[in-house]
C-alpha cells in the first residue's frame, strides 16, 4: 500500500505486538492494546518520520506505536510499581494513589551541602543480562523507548523533599550545581546501558519543573542550573544515535528556548498545563517537537472520548504526537468497553492526509 490515503483495510489485524513488564507500575501486557494494524508502513518508520520533521503517514499514538523499556532491573522503576519500593538511591516510596510517593517527613538528604555523604548507585552490580534477556524477542517494528525517572530537580525533591530543593536552589546553587555534575554522570551510565542492553532508539527522560499554572523556576536558573547537565546527556544521546525526549509536567512552555537549545529533541508534556499549544508549535515546531498526555476525567462517556479524539486530529493535522489515558492511570481505554483504538488510528491517518 503506497497510496498516503488511508484505506480501511489498515484496521484489519494482522498480529500483536509483544509488550513485556510493567510500564509506570501498571499490567503493560494487560493494560495497553498491542494489536497490529495493516499500516501502509511500520509504526517505526512513521515515527522516524515524524522525528526528522516531516509529514508522517499518521500522527503518531506513542502508547500503541513504542515499545517500552520499563526495566525493574532498576530501583527507580522498582519503586513506582503499586506497592512502592526503593529507588536507587534508596530513598522509600510508599503506595499512593494514582501512584506511589516518596514517603514524606523524612528526607535521605537534609541539606544539600552534604550530597557527597550520599551513597551512590552501583550502576554495574544490576544484573543487565537477566533484563536484557527479557526484552530480547521484541519485533523491531515499533519504536523502542527506554524510560529515566528522577532526572534532576525530580531527584533533589525525592531525596530533599520539596521545600528543601527549593530552598537550594536559592541558598547554595553551588552545592546544587556539584550534585547535578554527579547526577548527571549516573543518567548519562543509565542512558549507555539502556542502549547497550536494549539498543533503545529514544529514551524518555523524567524531570517535571512546573506546577499545573507555572513554572518552578525563573529561567536564568534553568540555564545556569539545568540546562548545561540536560545538554550533556542530550548530546550523549545523540552520539550513541538515540532520539532524547524529555518528559516535563507543569506549565513549562517559557522553557522551550532552553530545551532546544539542550538539544531536546521532544517535549512530552502535560497538555492540559500548557495553553495555546498549537501557536507554541508553529513558533517552535521547526526546533523541537510536541507529544501530549492527555488525562481523561474516569466519568467521561465513550461519546466524550471519542469527540476529544477526534477534537486532537482536527486541530493539529499532523504535527503532534500523543496518547490518552484515565486520571487513575488506566492506559487502555477499551478496558472500559469503549472501543476507540480504531477511531483513534483512523483520525490521526486522515489528519496526517488532509
Amino acid at each position: 500500500m503506497n497510496n498516503r490515503q488511508f484505506n480501511p483495510e489498515e484496521l484489519q489485524c494482522i498480529g500483536h505486538f509483544t509488550n513485556v513488564g510493567t510500564l509506570y507500575g501498571v499490567p503493560y501486557e494487560e493494560q495497553v492494546d498491542g494489536r497490529r494494524f495493516n499500516t501502509p508502513i511500520t509504526p517505526k518508520e512513521n515515527h522516524k518520520i515524524y522525528y526528522e520533521h516531516k509529514q508522517p503517514y499518521w500522527m503518531p499514538i506513542s502508547l500503541y506505536d513504542c515499545t517500552y523499556i520499563y526495566p525493574l532491573v532498576v530501583p527507580d522503576c522498582e519503586s513506582w510499581e503499586p506497592t512502592g519500593g526503593l529507588d536507587s538511591f534508596g530513598v522509600e516510596w510508599v503506595a499512593a494513589d494514582p501512584a506511589p510517593m516518596v514517603k514524606p517527613g523524612n528526607p535521605l538528604l537534609k541539606d544539600i551541602a552534604e550530597w557527597e555523604s550520599l551513597k551512590w548507585p552501583d550502576v554495574d552490580s544490576w544484573d543487565w543480562e537477566s533484563s536484557e534477556k527479557l526484552y530480547a524477542n521484541l519485533c523491531d517494528d515499533r519504536l523502542k523507548r527506554g524510560i529515566i525517572l528522577n532526572g534532576m530537580f525530580e531527584r533533589m525533591i525525592a531525596l530533599m523533599d520539596f521545600e528543601n530543593a527549593a530552598i537550594a536552589l536559592i541558598e547554595n546553587p553551588e552545592a546544587v550545581e556539584q550534585f547535578l555534575d554527579k547526577l548527571t554522570e549516573y543518567n548519562i551510565a543509565i542512558l549507555e546501558r539502556y542502549k547497550k542492553h536494549y539498543n533503545v532508539d529514544e529514551v524518555v527522560f523524567h524531570d517535571d519543573w512546573g506546577t499545573q499554572i507555572a513554572p518552578f523556576f525563573s529561567r536564568d536558573t534553568v540555564r545556569t542550573v539545568f540546562l548545561p547537565r540536560l545538554k550533556k546527556i542530550a548530546d550523549r544521546a545523540h552520539e550513541l544515535g538515540v532520539i532524547f525526549t524529555l518528559h516535563s509536567c507543569g506549565n513549562v512552555s517559557p522553557y522551550i528556548p532552553e530545551m532546544i537549545e539542550a538539544g531536546v529533541d521532544q517535549w512530552q508534556l502535560q497538555e492540559n498545563a500548557n495553553p495555546g499549544l498549537l501557536d507554541l508549535i508553529k513558533t517552535y515546531g521547526d526546533k523541537i517537537l510536541f507529544e501530549g498526555y492527555n488525562m481523561l476525567d474516569p466519568a467521561f462517556t465513550e461519546e466524550e472520548v471519542k469527540a476529544l479524539i477526534e477534537e486532537h486530529c482536527a486541530t493539529y493535522k499532523g504535527v503532534y504526537s500523543f496518547a490518552y489515558y484515565f486520571e487513575d492511570f488506566a492506559f487502555i481505554i477499551e478496558e472500559r468497553g469503549y472501543n476507540t483504538r480504531n477511531l483513534a488510528y483512523t483520525k490521526a491517518r486522515e489528519a496526517a492526509n488532509p
